[in-house]
């Protein structure tokens, strides 16, 4: 909320809630998810209908984006994670790649707007994850810089 709607300022107290918040372990994904039993007198759409009612869609041979946790974060299974991809390559340059939006599509920047639209990866893992590789980074400071504009520098 913009600061003249608020009653007093709290940008200061807002950036310590927002890291305190990041900082925190990871929430585990729930083994389960209570749904409640619904029966509707509703008529089916079969897959092959629904194949050919979109045919269009599926004549696409490439995909911009695969959903699922397994492409969002990294994985054995997953060599070009969307995250590991960016963490370990990627952010190179992304200080100043990030206004340049025609080069979004060439992997500028991380792509992970979709996952964490959509929950398949939260703010707190892409958050320690850029943390932690740039610690690793410390000695490199063009590297480290980079991760650090992804990141948002801490207060």
């Amino acid at each position: 909320m913009s600061s003249f709607l608020q009653e007093s300022d709290r940008r200061d107290s807002w950036y310590e809630e927002y890291y305190t918040y990041q900082r925190q372990p990871l929430h585990p994904a729930p083994t389960h998810i209570n749904t409640p039993q619904l029966s509707l007198n509703l008529p089916q759409l079969t897959f092959e209908k629904l194949k050919q009612k979109y045919s269009q869609f599926w004549q696409e041979d490439s995909k911009y984006f695969n959903g699922g946790e397994t492409n969002a974060i990294t994985s054995l299974s997953s060599a070009n994670a969307t995250l590991d991809s960016f963490l370990q390559n990627r952010y190179q340059g992304y200080h100043w790649k990030l206004s340049r939006p025609w080069l979004a599509q060439k992997g500028a920047t991380s792509h992970l707007s979709p996952h964490i639209a959509f929950g398949t990866i939260s703010t707190r893992q892409v958050y320690q994850s850029t943390k932690a590789r740039a610690a690793e980074l410390a000695n490199q400071p063009k590297a480290e810089f980079s991760l650090k504009a992804f990141r948002v520098s801490e207060a």
